[in-house]
């Protein structure tokens, strides 16, 4: 999902006062308010700070994992809509094998790429 960021921020003079007196003058950056805007969204997120480090990485598997959940919520009502009961009993045996157990015998990892082999199948 691509998003829009607009920058603004700047480097202002700042002054520290203490009972009128004069402390220091520096600079420092001042933080305008910073809006994310998504397509079709009539949302505005306020982001001070881009996402740093590994975080780009962690929120685009977050992202995933919704886009995930939604695709199987959106096949069980399909499949309990248009009588597919085999089709629905597969896919609830699927997911029943993401349980905690199974992570002591399997990683994460090869669970979720079996899961979206099969999901991606439908």
């Amino acid at each position: 999902m691509a998003c829009t960021r607009r920058e603004s921020s700047t480097v202002v003079p700042s002054c520290i006062r203490r009972d009128g007196v004069l402390l220091s003058v520096g600079f420092c950056r001042a933080i305008l308010p910073v809006f994310v805007t998504f397509p079709n969204s009539p949302f505005r997120l306020f982001q001070p700070f881009p996402p740093a480090g590994d975080q780009p990485i962690a929120i685009e598997k977050l992202i995933e994992g919704i886009q995930d959940f939604e695709k199987i919520r959106i096949l069980k009502e399909q499949f309990t809509k248009e009588g597919k009961t085999d089709q629905l009993k597969e896919l609830n045996k699927i997911l029943a094998t993401f349980t905690e157990e199974n992570l002591q015998t399997m990683p994460a990892a090869d669970m979720v790429s079996r899961g979206k082999e099969i999901l991606n199948s439908y």
